[in-house]
């Protein structure tokens, strides 16, 4: 995190109260213990057309992709990288994220199975308070990077709170994320 905030960290501002607040072209939701780094979710209708976000298919049902099985925090980026090398086909999840401009950022993302439970948690329905869906989500299911096998990637579901993996030929939502 930039000094300045981290010096807010210092003085006694708690994480708690900095997740949701808009930061680096998103919504705050997850800060390493140091409050060093962090990720943020794009905002709702970040693709200036979809309420709240597009859909799309995984993409390459039947190919195993190689490096994209990441499930931690902090996997999602090199997740989305996999992809997209192994991948090639353009309008898939991955795709739509790396290749996003937005908020002055061409850094985006598809997230991991854990940083997309993370957004659930923090910015999505299941935060508390008036962080609650303070991300606009969907009540429905989005895709993570994390793959399963060679046909099934991980998904969660912001409206039952049930990560499952689905057919990557499916066409589910997609919310882009990027460290800061």
């Amino acid at each position: 995190m930039e000094g300045r905030h981290l010096n807010l960290f210092n003085g006694g501002v708690t994480f708690d109260s900095l997740y949701g607040k808009m930061y680096a072209g998103g919504f705050i939701f997850y800060l390493t213990p140091a409050a060093e780094t962090g990720l943020v979710a794009a905002p709702p209708h970040w693709d200036g057309i979809n309420d709240p976000d597009p859909i799309g298919p995984w993409g390459c049902f039947f190919m195993d992709l190689a490096g994209a099985q990441g499930t931690a925090i902090g996997t999602g980026a090199q997740n989305t990288i996999d992809i997209e090398a192994g991948c090639g086909t353009s309008g898939i999840a991955a795709d739509l994220c790396a290749n996003l401009v937005l908020n002055g950022f061409n850094d985006w993302f598809l997230p991991s199975k854990d940083e997309l439970n993370e957004m659930y948690l923090k910015v999505g329905q299941g935060a508390a308070g008036p962080n609650q869906n303070i991300g606009g989500f969907a009540n429905g299911s989005y895709w993570s990077s994390s793959e399963e096998n060679a046909m099934w990637s991980w998904v969660h579901d912001f409206n039952s709170n049930i990560q499952y993996f689905e057919d990557k030929d499916f066409w589910l939502r997609v919310r882009p994320v990027r460290g800061f």
